[in-house]
């Protein structure tokens, strides 16, 4: 039998997260909070599996280097009971589905991610050589900052904060209740000291990943594209939790995509450069601008692409594009989009 692949593996069950708590408890807001504000806060329909597989096909295909069945070498507590090879977690408040949903996380993710990285700099200029996670952010003096992934030069990749699922839920993102609010400027406070735009929040019943920007450069106000995936979600098709904590994780190792920038420099997640391969020949070949995959024809469904408006004078190898690319591409003030015949 072939090896698990790092999609295969990331797309299998995970454990359950069952809340038992009698009344809920809100988390009391605070005016030291970014700001965020319900008209600048939309459902982020580019996160999913097609635009993923795209960017990231040649990572997630990659053989995972992990036990088969990672989730029986979880380390249990009283709080955890185990069906099959399922473990069941009873969460009775905030701090218990931290510990054990980031732990959770950390175990599923830690040897995808080790391995996934020499790959990515394969493509990108990433000094990064691994990633760690913890409750709370390395270097950024805050005490009240939980649950990121964070390279070992300190730098955060990716923020979170966790509610229980009788206080948020996504349906009240998607209404855009008060209480959702909060939540979102909380993230967007973490994700601003981090130095981040990716976060995702933590409930017993989902995972809503997070992407912030700059609503303008006259205010301090941030923007939020979200999407939200239950723990339930499973199978090799899917979208799941692990797998898009994973792609979060590597789309943040991208050091010119990580940094907040304003809404109309954050690219969406299917933008695909077009660059002469060749200038004698004439040939084109597409990069994506975070994974900085190569193909010689845009993918099935990709209809726009980003082209350079300013030529360069001379013919450059091909380690000196991809870093002029990476200098000329902070934002896309150089770039236009064009539609794909």
């Amino acid at each position: 039998m072939p090896p698990q692949t790092i999609q295969e593996a990331l797309t299998g069950h995970v454990p359950t997260f069952v809340l038992d708590v009698n009344a809920p408890i809100q988390p009391k807001p605070m005016g030291t909070w970014m700001r965020v504000y319900s008209d600048d806060v939309w459902y982020w329909e580019g996160f999913n599996l097609t635009n993923l597989r795209n960017a990231y096909g040649h990572i997630f295909d990659l053989p995972n280097p992990t036990l088969s069945n990672p989730i029986r070498s979880l380390r249990l507590s009283p709080t955890c009971a185990v069906s099959d090879a399922h473990p069941r977690f009873v969460i009775r408040n905030l701090d218990e589905l931290k510990k054990h949903g980031i732990e959770t996380l950390h175990h599923l993710l830690k040897f995808p991610l080790q391995h996934a990285i020499p790959k990515l700099k394969e493509r990108l200029v990433c000094c990064k050589s691994d990633l760690l996670c913890d409750y709370r952010a390395p270097h950024t003096q805050a005490d009240w900052l939980w649950s990121v992934f964070y390279a070992t030069d300190k730098t955060n990749l990716v923020v979170s904060c966790s509610r229980l699922s009788n206080t948020f839920t996504s349906e009240d993102l998607r209404l855009k209740k008060l209480n959702a609010m909060y939540t979102l400027r909380q993230l967007a406070t973490y994700a601003v000291i981090g130095k981040t735009r990716y976060g995702f929040i933590l409930t017993d019943k989902e995972v809503v990943i997070v992407r912030f920007h700059v609503v303008s450069r006259e205010v301090e106000e941030y923007g939020v594209g979200w999407v939200a995936i239950p723990w339930k979600e499973t199978g090799p098709c899917t979208l799941t939790v692990p797998l898009a904590l994973f792609s979060l994780a590597l789309m943040s190792l991208n050091d010119d995509h990580r940094h907040i920038v304003v809404g109309d420099q954050t690219l969406p997640l299917d933008a695909w450069v077009r660059e002469k391969h060749s200038a004698r020949e004439g040939k084109v070949r597409f990069y994506h601008h975070l994974s900085g995959q190569y193909m010689d024809e845009l993918p099935e469904g990709v209809h726009f692409y980003w082209e350079r408006k300013e030529k360069r004078a001379c013919c450059v190898d091909a380690d000196d594009a991809r870093s002029n690319f990476h200098r000329d591409f902070r934002g896309h003030g150089r770039m236009e989009v064009i539609r794909a015949e």
